[in-house]
């Protein structure tokens, strides 16, 4: 089995992205992309130098085809099981005003119908997100298994909570994620995601609870600071001034993979937040959940901010 300091598993989209500019029914601008939160994170550590393995399940179809060259063409080690059942499917429409208008057709894609069983052996660390016990109870029950299976392995797990309203209910997600949380090393969550676990509350004391639910360290998002709480440390560190956002999609992704880069290189929990708060300005200045990821030489050349 190949090594990785990180083993991300989850579902990949193909992404239908409409401009702002550009109403229905004249569609000719569109663009096609890949996304997904678990991949997002993998391209965003690969970027930076770290050797990752990326567990997924495709259906057997071009689109299938397309999220692997993508993926791999990052330098990010896929393994990928084709399912006779569709690669699924995002449409995203930017709205001017707003943050973009998300469509999801992931019902019994290639990942949900048939999630995948990765070995663990060789990673150092497991990422995966609330999206993908969302996505079908078979997903939860691989989710819950890989977990208990790196846990066992002694591989750290780090688990963003990502709450996605489409895929579930919130009386549904809430005893889930608080199981994700309670066999966590690492969880990041925004503050409206904790308070759904944890109750409500300021971001430091939502932390504090993330970790008395059972996580090792927690690093929770609120009003333009990260706050982190536990075994790694605490800090509190705002995000950068000035950004402009062309697409904040992906941003809380960059922001993961920025902060578990920094640890991954042994720095403290301050400098943690500040990479993943580079990381995120850098993706939310770019069209595209990943496109606009970093690379280790961008973020050593300019301190004050990552730019492409």
């Amino acid at each position: 089995m190949t090594p990785a300091d990180v083993l991300c598993y989850g579902e990949a989209l193909v992404t239908v992205n409409r401009p702002a500019d550009q109403p229905p029914p004249a569609w000719g601008r569109c663009w096609l992309a890949v996304a997904g939160a678990e991949m997002n994170v993998a391209i965003g550590l690969a970027r930076l130098g770290h050797a990752v393995r990326w567990a997924t399940a495709l259906g057997d179809d071009p689109m299938g085809d397309w999220v692997l060259a993508a993926a791999r063409g990052e330098g990010v080690a896929v393994e990928a099981g084709r399912r006779p059942q569709r690669t699924g499917l995002m449409v995203k429409v930017a709205r001017a005003d707003d943050e973009p208008s998300v469509h999801y057709y992931r019902d019994g894609s290639a990942f949900a119908a048939a999630p995948p069983r990765p070995a663990i052996a060789g990673a150092r660390h497991v990422f995966l997100s609330g999206v993908v016990p969302a996505l079908s109870p078979a997903c939860r029950a691989a989710a819950r298994a890989l977990v208990a299976e790196a846990r066992a392995a002694g591989a750290q797990v780090c688990f963003d909570l990502n709450m996605r309203r489409r895929l579930w209910s919130e009386q549904e997600a809430a005893p889930e994620l608080r199981w994700f949380c309670a066999h966590a090393d690492l969880v990041f969550a925004a503050a409206d995601e904790a308070e759904l676990v944890a109750g409500a509350g300021e971001a430091p004391e939502l932390a504090r609870r993330l970790c008395a639910l059972g996580a090792g360290s927690a690093v929770v998002k609120a009003g333009g600071m990260a706050v982190a709480a536990g075994a790694l440390g605490e800090a509190a560190v705002p995000r950068l001034a000035g950004v402009v956002v062309r697409d904040p999609i992906g941003a809380g992704d960059a922001f993961d993979a920025g902060c578990l880069s920094a640890l991954l290189d042994r720095q403290p929990m301050a400098a943690a937040l500040l990479r993943g708060h580079r990381c995120a300005a850098a993706v939310c200045r770019t069209m595209g959940d990943w496109e606009g990821f970093p690379l280790r030489r961008e973020l050593e050349r300019e301190p004050g901010a990552a730019t492409r």
